[in-house]
């Protein structure tokens, strides 16, 4: 836009000496135009129309605001710079409309390793050109995901999301070294017996199965004790049946303190399995008699649990999302749960999971590993509601005009 195009040309101006530079205007089908003493022109352009940013050669890109532009604007000057390999640079605030969500994309991508890039993220609060004061003030005046956004420039998904609480730059880190793994305590008090692994476990043929691999720690600096829930691995197997679930968990790469190993798996006496309780009367395939609690003990994955532990059904999902809201950030601000940077799909489904008119959308892409994730979750820190003895009553005589005047 042109106010855009004034901002940058008043910063190159302050710059560039006057006599390093003629300029020229935008107009009459013009671009703005800076031309350096040695031949070379810095242009000033519109990204309205996309199409019009490949002009041939280009060396050096400054995509700005890139959460207002498209993603086509950065396809053309990307392929711009083929010639002579020049370099693209994107800068960018977290994207709160639906055109800027490329950018949440693109730096997933980049952590992710998948694209050939750098991303650099940039606290405001260590900024020395600013008045901090005046930074923390707005946190009176905007809701939590506006202050995170704009203010701190923490990515916030755009949208109504199931998992709220989820921040990337917090929820998504490796296990310190220096943590304790207390997994086999946890899971003896909770489940009756030590496990190394908890494994959550969701059976839903089409789309996929699903299994996230969890683990428990404790920080040794932290005298509340309190118990760190991280998700170190996933298990997507598509358009797949039981069988072919536990050979992707028996060949998936093993999370170890000191890294992966590739291929490792997980063995099934060493996990204790918190799985959809409708795997008890059916399977993924909802093949009427047979069942997926069966389909796994016939591969050896005996240890199977119900994410509640005094009822047959599931929990309610919507208690399951508050329970996982509350691992991932308490009213006070600790976080509880964590998932690796390895476990790209669980984090993307954590973070993308969408509400629609007011509930989890079942039909989503990301339901059924959010799935796996919060039925171990559930098993061991959701708070079933407590059940009430059902009231009973007794045949009680009428009370009378003459119990009455007895009384008296």
């Amino acid at each position: 836009t042109q106010d855009e195009t004034s901002e940058l040309e008043k910063a190159l101006r302050k710059m560039l000496q006057a006599a390093w530079y003629k300029y020229r205007g935008a107009g009459s089908g013009k671009v703005s135009t800076f031309t350096l003493l040695h031949g070379g022109q810095i242009l000033l352009l519109s990204g309205f129309k996309p199409a019009g940013l490949r002009r041939g050669r280009v060396d050096l890109v400054l995509y700005n605001e890139g959460q207002n532009m498209s993603k086509a604007g950065y396809v053309q000057l990307r392929a711009a710079i083929a010639d002579y390999g020049g370099l693209v640079l994107i800068a960018a605030n977290p994207p709160s409309a639906p055109i800027g969500r490329w950018i949440e994309e693109h730096q997933e991508g980049i952590v992710e390793k998948k694209i050939d890039g750098i991303q650099f993220e940039f606290n405001p609060e260590d900024n020395p050109w600013i008045e901090l004061d005046a930074l923390h003030s707005m946190a009176a005046e905007v809701d939590e995901v506006t202050y995170d956004r704009d203010v701190l420039g923490l990515f916030r998904p755009i949208g109504d999301m199931v998992f709220h609480a989820w921040q990337d730059r917090a929820s998504r880190r490796a296990v310190p070294k220096e943590f304790i793994d207390i997994t086999a305590e946890v899971t003896h008090d909770v489940l009756g017996r030590p496990f190394p692994f908890v494994v959550g476990m969701d059976f839903q043929q089409t789309p996929h199965m699903a299994a996230a691999i969890l683990k428990f720690f404790r920080d040794p600096l932290d005298d509340t004790k309190d118990v760190l829930t991280w998700v170190v691995g996933e298990v997507i197997a598509a358009n797949a049946n039981e069988d072919e679930l536990v050979n992707a968990i028996e060949c998936a790469d093993r999370w170890t303190p000191s890294g992966y190993i590739e291929g490792a798996g997980y063995i099934a006496d060493e996990c204790g399995v918190v799985m959809d309780a409708s795997g008890w009367f059916q399977d993924g395939e909802h093949t009427r008699g047979r069942t997926s609690d069966l389909a796994l003990k016939a591969r050896g994955w005996r240890w199977l649990f119900k994410p509640q532990k005094d009822s047959d059904k599931n929990p309610d999902i919507i208690e399951r999302v508050k329970s996982g809201n509350s691992r991932l950030k308490t009213k006070d601000g600790r976080r509880h749960m964590f998932v690796t940077p390895e476990c790209a799909v669980v984090a993307r489904s954590l973070k993308y999971w969408e509400n629609r008119n007011g509930v989890p959308y079942r039909r989503s892409e990301f339901a059924h590993v959010c799935d796996a994730v919060t039925y171990p979750i559930y098993r061991f820190f959701g708070r079933p509601k407590i059940k009430q003895a059902p009231a009973t009553y007794s045949r009680i005589k009428p009370f009378t005009r003459g119990d009455q005047m007895r009384r008296l």
